[in-house]
């Protein structure tokens, strides 16, 4: 039996073996498709540079006096600051390049920005597994806290933290949806603000990472213009002067 004959004997004509045909193209097109997507959000990487301009920190106010006199009982008002002694604050600006290069860097095409979006990320590991991120959950954030001696303190990252109001952003190919991560805003000139400056608390296996959204040309906490600004924690309870390194991560778009 030639096989025209045994396809019309068994219902097979040429417009079923063209639906055949169209089928297994959409499946190894889907499959395809699908394999892009997987690559083409690439994970956050290492800067280029990373240089630091200036540091300064709050000295504090002078003594204030007050006339005493004996047998007299006088009611105070008192304010003071004082600075802090568990976070790090970082602010600054950025630009990107987004490159076509091969694993030696070595570059087919590449596109220069002076004002990148994206996101900016500081862990204390150097060697995260991107593909594990994640909203940092409740008890890494309690771990975090005893690791940093931050017992009852107004500072503690529970007391810093303490909203949900992140946009939503990409990490590689890993979707943070809006409002889904511990989050705050780092200040403007003005103080506290809650459209700029978002600071989201991530984690990868057991390590956090502290990432801020990058914020293009916007008024900082002096009144200048920035591109983000940042919190990491750090042990200084205790007149603890010990540094600790953190390990930034870029990721621009």
């Amino acid at each position: 039996m030639t096989k025209d004959r045994e396809n019309r004997k068994y219902g097979i004509g040429k417009a079923s073996r063209k639906r055949k045909a169209g089928i297994e193209l959409a499946i190894a097109l889907a499959i395809i498709v699908i394999t892009m997507i997987a690559y083409v959000k690439a994970q956050p990487t290492g800067p280029d540079s990373l240089t630091q301009t200036s540091s300064s920190r709050y000295q504090g106010s002078a003594a204030q006096s007050i006339q005493a006199r004996a047998g007299n009982v006088s009611e105070l008002n008192i304010h003071a600051t004082t600075v802090s002694q568990f976070w790090q604050g970082y602010y600054g600006n950025i630009s990107g390049t987004i490159v076509l290069s091969n694993a030696n860097n070595q570059s087919l095409y590449q596109w220069n920005d002076a004002n990148p979006n994206g996101e900016i990320y500081a862990s204390r590991n150097n060697s995260l597994d991107w593909s594990q991120i994640q909203c940092a959950n409740q008890s890494l954030i309690y771990t975090e806290e005893s690791t940093l001696n931050m017992g009852n303190s107004v500072e503690r990252i529970n007391d810093t933290f303490n909203s949900t109001s992140n946009p939503q952003f990409f990490v590689g190919a890993t979707d943070i949806t809006a409002n889904s991560c511990r989050s705050t805003n780092a200040y403007n000139g003005s103080g506290y603000q809650q459209s700029d400056f978002y600071q989201v608390l991530l984690s990868s296996g057991n390590s956090m990472v502290y990432t801020t959204i990058i914020d293009q040309n916007k008024a900082g906490f002096d009144n200048k213009s920035y591109d983000f600004e940042m919190l990491v924690p750090e042990d200084g309870s205790n007149g603890n002067t010990a540094t600790t390194t953190y390990y930034f991560y870029v990721e621009i778009q």
